[in-house]
């Protein structure tokens, strides 16, 4: 049997069984309080809390708030979150967003509110003012960086998120094979 004739086979079985859809298990409200309850604020922890709490309340995609790899920072097609994309009101903060999954030739800003919720842990405002004071960040460049060796570096969600989760769903007992594939909701 031939490698062709082997790939038309596989790519029958595959239409006729269908594909494996893994299923992307989300952080939860239950799991947020239980990891926050651990951190200790230093500067990554910060910038962690602000970053899982802004994409919880703004619903956006991982891609479009941190870089994928180091390279992606100065890349002009790259589409994360950077400081002069939050805007402080009197309510909150407003994300303005200019390149997402359906607006992808800058069309458009997309303006999402996140809310302040006073005295709570899960406060989004609260924790990306708290993440500004100890970790702050010029207007053009990841919004998400925490302080190592007296220089900021950007998380990027080729490594640090999966790393920072697993270590954190570990420590706080909940099963980590669960979230090997986490999205945020």
């Amino acid at each position: 049997m031939s490698h062709y004739d082997s790939f038309l086979t596989l790519r029958g079985i595959r239409r006729v069984k269908g594909d494996l859809v893994g299923r992307a298990f989300p952080v939860t409200v239950e799991i947020l309080f239980s990891i926050f309850h651990h951190f200790d604020f230093n500067s990554f922890h910060a910038c962690m809390h602000a970053a899982f709490l802004v994409a919880v309340f703004s619903f956006l995609r991982i891609s479009n708030l941190v870089p994928y790899k180091l390279s992606d920072v100065s890349s002009l097609q790259s589409y994360f979150l950077k400081r002069k994309n939050l805007i402080f009101t009197d309510t909150g903060i407003t994300l303005k967003v200019h390149r997402t999954k359906t607006i992808q030739f800058k069309q458009k800003a997309l303006e999402i509110p996140l809310p302040c919720i006073s005295g709570s842990v899960l406060c989004p405002v609260a924790a990306v003012q708290n993440y500004l004071r100890l970790a702050p960040v010029a207007p053009n460049v990841p919004m998400f960086q925490y302080r190592e060796n007296n220089s900021l570096k950007p998380i990027l969600l080729g490594d640090t998120r999966q790393l920072f989760l697993s270590v954190w769903t570990k420590h706080v007992c909940f099963d980590q094979t669960t979230f090997e594939q986490t999205t945020f909701g």
